[in-house]
């Protein structure tokens, strides 16, 4: 996937300073997250592969997973939290 490919959607997203720091092989970091409440599904591997394609343009990025808002909002057991964010399972 070419940066052009996404010069749209990372636009869109207001993530000009990441295209900028791409483009002109600066650094830069990313962080995004998700919460471990259920399976994986395809909208956590988009964001996983989101994340990825930045890391393979030189970023740095950073995956925050919400264990405690899992276990305390949807009764998610910690055991659970762990299973599913840590270990994807």
């Amino acid at each position: 996937m070419s940066v052009h490919a996404k010069e749209d959607h990372l636009r869109a997203s207001g993530y000009e300073p990441v295209l900028d720091a791409i483009v002109h092989k600066k650094p830069f970091a990313v962080m995004s997250g998700f919460m471990p409440s259920g399976s994986n599904h395809l909208g956590n591997k988009m964001v996983m592969e989101e994340i990825i394609w930045r890391q393979h343009n030189s970023g740095d990025a950073f995956v925050g997973i919400a264990d405690m808002e899992a276990h305390s909002v949807r009764g998610m057991s910690w055991k659970g939290c762990r299973r599913i964010g840590v270990e994807g399972k």
